[in-house]
């Protein structure tokens, strides 16, 4: 089974997912630069289970100024 979208990192609760359902793999969506880290994390952590999205969520574009994004992404 397939969760094509969600934000399982935001939420410290909704992170036990990950170890109680075993057999979802997850698309975890980072929707600002300043969770991309933890959807890497997530991601090395997890392994397979972890598809790893990094973008800039709609709502959060304006917050974003020129240049703020580190280099290393």
């Amino acid at each position: 089974m397939f969760d094509v979208h969600c934000h399982i990192h935001e939420t410290p609760a909704t992170l036990g997912a990950l170890d109680h359902n075993k057999n979802i793999v997850y698309c975890v969506q980072g929707t600002r630069y300043t969770d991309w880290d933890r959807v890497a994390q997530l991601k090395e952590e997890y392994g397979d289970r972890i598809v790893p999205g990094f973008g800039l969520h709609p709502w959060f574009v304006e917050q974003v100024g020129s240049g703020e994004i580190p280099e290393t992404w």
